[in-house]
């Protein structure tokens, strides 16, 4: 009679600690996604340097449910990832980063990818900064489309992640990676000042990045920046937002998103655009 579950790794947690590592290890090769994911759930419970290292080499291999243990569990995952951005071996720092992208919000995992747009190696730094603007783009999405999420839950989501972009925002002259910009848009409006006066600097290092964005992104959240472009008391700023409007009219993405900008504006928001528009 097969041994249940439940017991054997009842008793793998009683045994010392470098044994049911290099067990658990092992049996991660299982095709049993219950198997795999006990297995990484004891490697993170034990928090053994071993097994974290493996966990994290072999992070695409793993199973949905082994992957979100990972994400669940206490933290100890998240910390040798964080540790792992400081090896000198580029792939181990790579590997990181692509584990810290799914844990997302969780913990320190913002923090972390905002260190590693820092990294020396460039190709360290992309993944960085797209698996922040990845995050960004999914919290935008969970409030356009009414996302279960409790709202209060939501708010600090999307603070969480504001935060971060504000700081990769602020060091942006270390890592350049425009990616940031285009998340900044869709999530952050309050960086929105800073933004516009960037594009009114000729002399910002980061204006023809965000130039860019602006011309290329066809993410439709840029509608509020947009129309607070549009209302800036510079003259040349709300010249360059008609023609940027002018050109995504056709664009049913950039329509729907324009409707669900004015039917959940404020209404003394709507009051103001329609009576003050030089002051927005």
């Amino acid at each position: 009679m097969p041994i249940p579950l439940d017991l054997t790794f009842a008793v793998l947690r009683g045994q010392p600690g470098s044994e049911v590592c290099d067990l658990c290890i092992q049996a991660l090769d299982e095709t049993d996604p219950e198997i795999q994911s006990r297995c990484a759930a004891l490697l993170v419970e034990q928090a053994h340097p071993e097994g974290l290292s493996v966990l994290r080499h072999r992070f695409r291999e793993l199973s949905g449910p082994a992957r979100e243990i990972l994400r669940q569990g206490n933290g100890s995952f998240l910390r040798a990832c964080r540790e792992s951005l400081k090896t000198p071996d580029e792939t181990e720092r790579l590997e990181a980063v692509a584990c810290l992208a799914f844990l997302g919000v969780r913990g320190e995992a913002l923090g972390a990818l905002t260190d590693a747009l820092g990294d020396p190696s460039e190709t360290v730094r992309i993944q960085a900064a797209h698996a922040l603007a990845d995050i960004a783009r999914e919290t935008a999405g969970e409030r356009a489309l009414g996302h279960d999420m409790p709202p209060d839950e939501l708010l600090i989501r999307r603070r969480q992640v504001a935060e971060a972009l504000h700081v990769a925002l602020r060091n942006y002259r270390q890592h350049a990676q425009a990616a940031i910009l285009e998340a900044v848009l869709m999530l952050d409006p309050g960086s929105h000042k800073l933004l516009l006066d960037i594009l009114a600097n000729p002399g910002d290092a980061r204006r023809p990045d965000l130039q860019h964005c602006l011309e290329a992104t066809e993410e439709p959240e840029i509608v509020p920046f947009l129309i607070k472009m549009s209302r800036d008391p510079r003259e040349r700023l709300r010249e360059d937002a008609a023609r940027l409007l002018e050109r995504r009219r056709v664009d049913p993405a950039f329509h729907q998103a324009l409707n669900r900008f004015f039917e959940t504006a404020p209404p003394k928001y709507l009051q103001r655009l329609a009576t003050e528009p030089q002051t927005l």
